[in-house]
């Protein structure tokens, strides 16, 4: 199945560039990355200038799970008023030797560059995912890349194999879980993110966990095959497994219609359901609502959590509730935006020996004059810069 247009980047493709007088000789590069992260627009678009940006590729890819096909380009040649040109075709085959996809003319980049030593991204990508349908193997992405200002062209291909997914094994204890999916700042691996989800719902202090809940949002939404197939166990679940399903489930934009899960348990959905409160789009009420935003950063490395969190730095911005709370240990009421405030920067503070993402994309939010200047200055303090 693919999603066509299937990639809509910051960037809109503009008309081809009209060569007015010698264009300097180059030739034109391509990296070919596939990859199932699909946290690779944030990091390539909200890293300061002179950062390295890191992308996983995938060298293997599970029925459902999509993946996408990034495009960088170097060597481009440009007009004497900076402008460049570049289109792609792309062609996917099966294992034997079929068609999976193919597309011809797709806008790599075109538009003003500010340098040739710079690397572009393209403005147009390929996301996929096999069907039932699709047979297991190795497939083979090819692409040729055309720069229509200095009329040279690269062609790059890669191979990957489409395996059965085989779950992992459960897990002993909730602290291996947690720690075997999100500790040490790495991403989760996927075999493991159903085995530690049912491990973790079981825990005491799941409904309180911000953390908890919010890693597992996060790498759910990001996979929704996943999330189907754990819903189609629910019913073998206990009653707290099957609370965390559904409280899942509220928060996904995965379209539960046809799952039937909601039918099996209707009141506690409609408890869950109309609950409504999101942090990540409603004020901020609390600790719980930081450690969720937290846990769907930390899980998965992606911008708007992150974003979200920034904003909490100053008041002006609404992101934080207009209330006060009783200011622990005395006995008067403090503004919540301050006492968030706090919070937010200490979880920053505290991530930085081991997240090179959040120093990127706080020197980007740092530098961005469309960022109250309150969380600007917060931004530099916490990261040096």
């Amino acid at each position: 199945m693919l999603a066509a247009p299937l990639l809509a980047l910051l960037l809109s493709p503009a008309a081809p560039a009209q060569v007015q007088g010698p264009i300097p000789k180059r030739e034109l590069r391509c990296e070919l990355v596939l990859s199932t992260d699909l946290g690779v627009e944030d990091r390539w678009y909200y890293t300061p200038w002179g950062y390295e940006v890191k992308i996983a590729a995938s060298g293997r890819v599970f029925r459902h799970q999509f993946f996408g096909v990034y495009l960088f380009f170097a060597d481009y040649a440009l007009t004497p008023e900076g402008l460049c040109s570049i289109e792609y075709d792309v062609s996917i085959t099966r294992p034997d030797g079929s068609s999976f996809y193919e597309s011809s003319g797709l806008p790599g980049y075109s538009g003003p560059v500010g340098s040739s030593a710079s690397t572009l991204f393209s403005q147009q990508g390929v996301f996929a995912c096999f069907e039932p349908e699709d047979p297991l193997g190795a497939y083979t992405v090819s692409v040729e890349v055309r720069d229509l200002v200095g009329e040279t062209s690269f062609i790059t291909s890669t191979v990957f194999t489409q395996a059965e997914y085989v779950e992992g094994a459960a897990f002993e204890s909730e602290e291996l879980a947690y720690a075997a999916l999100f500790g040490r700042g790495r991403m989760p691996v996927v075999e493991q993110i159903i085995p530690a989800f049912l491990t973790l719902a079981r825990s005491a202090d799941w409904e309180s966990s911000g953390t908890k809940r919010g890693s597992f949002r996060a790498v759910f939404e990001t996979n929704h095959w996943l999330l189907a197939r754990l819903l189609q166990r629910y019913a073998d679940q206990d009653e707290a497994t099957r609370r965390a399903i559904l409280w899942l489930l509220a928060r996904s934009s995965f379209d539960g219609e046809d799952s039937g899960v909601r039918e099996l348990d209707p009141e506690l959905w409609e408890e869950l359901a109309s609950s409504g409160h999101d942090p990540l789009v409603d004020p901020i009420e609390g600790r719980t609502d930081l450690n969720e935003l937290w846990g769907m950063y930390a899980a998965t490395r992606h911008f708007q959590p992150f974003l979200r969190l920034c904003l909490a730095l100053s008041p002006e911005t609404g992101v934080v509730a207009d209330e006060t709370v009783r200011a622990k240990g005395q006995d008067i009421d403090v503004s919540l935006s301050d006492v968030v405030q706090g919070a937010v920067e200490s979880m920053l503070e505290s991530d930085l020996s081991r997240d090179p993402f959040s120093r990127q994309y706080g020197l980007f939010l740092a530098a961005n004059e469309g960022v109250p200047q309150e969380v600007r200055g917060a931004l530099t303090r916490i990261y040096g810069e």
